[in-house]
């Protein structure tokens, strides 16, 4: 990672990899991804990366299949022979990414950087659906979540300090859709959104807090 000036753009050799969440059939999976496509867009902006790739985690087509085989088919769909990835997920893309890099790690590869934005990734906290009815399609994914995350909780506590410092989280307190304590991790660094954004959406003011944590940790660790 190279910094010359405190306010100059990043440059990293690391190669961006983005793990969305549940997106819906058209056309609102249009405005779902251009959310993400905006993120990315202010990232990219601020850290000059090797390469990028979004991902779409879990679209309403693969509502219905196994937590563990979307991870499946995530990490076959990011792997790449001595490539040295930054992973970030959002929202149940989090979930998702976090699943990928426990697998990862059970094969005996090396740990990503990875970054988890509003993602419900602790099994010890209940996550239900939203009572309005947006996410029914997923219920199946609701159902399984706790017992996938478990198996990351378990791969987690194995790992040294040194490894877990290359994850963290990040969320907003007050969400209607993944509940705060559902985002924390033990002994995972967590970055709590200033208390005036709220929600679950990526909304231009969240989008710039997260990229500004995100600028800050490389900058420190480089």
């Amino acid at each position: 990672m190279q910094s010359p000036e405190p306010n100059a753009r990043l440059s990293t050799d690391k190669n961006l990899v983005v793990v969305t969440g549940f997106s819906r059939p058209a056309p609102d999976a249009i405005k779902d991804i251009q959310h993400v496509e905006n993120f990315v867009g202010a990232l990219t902006k601020e850290i000059r990366f090797a390469s990028q790739l979004i991902v779409l985690g879990c679209p309403q087509e693969r509502a219905k299949q196994h937590p563990d085989d979307i991870i499946d088919f995530i990490n076959s769909a990011t792997s790449r022979p001595d490539t040295n990835q930054f992973v970030v997920g959002l929202s149940y893309g989090g979930f998702l990414a976090l699943g990928r890099e426990c697998k990862r790690v059970k094969h005996g590869e090396e740990l990503s950087d990875i970054v988890l934005v509003d993602a419900p990734v602790n099994p010890n906290v209940e996550v239900a659906p939203p009572k309005d009815g947006r996410f029914d399609a997923f219920e199946y994914q609701y159902a399984n979540r706790r017992g996938t995350a478990l198996r990351c909780m378990a791969v987690l506590n194995e790992l040294p300090e040194s490894e877990l410092e290359r994850i963290y989280t990040i969320g907003t307190a007050s969400d209607d859709i993944v509940p705060s304590e559902a985002k924390h991790l033990p002994n995972i660094n967590h970055h709590e959104l200033p208390s005036n954004i709220t929600g679950h959406g990526l909304t231009p003011a969240k989008i710039q807090e997260v990229v500004r944590i995100m600028v800050e940790r490389l900058r420190t660790c480089s």
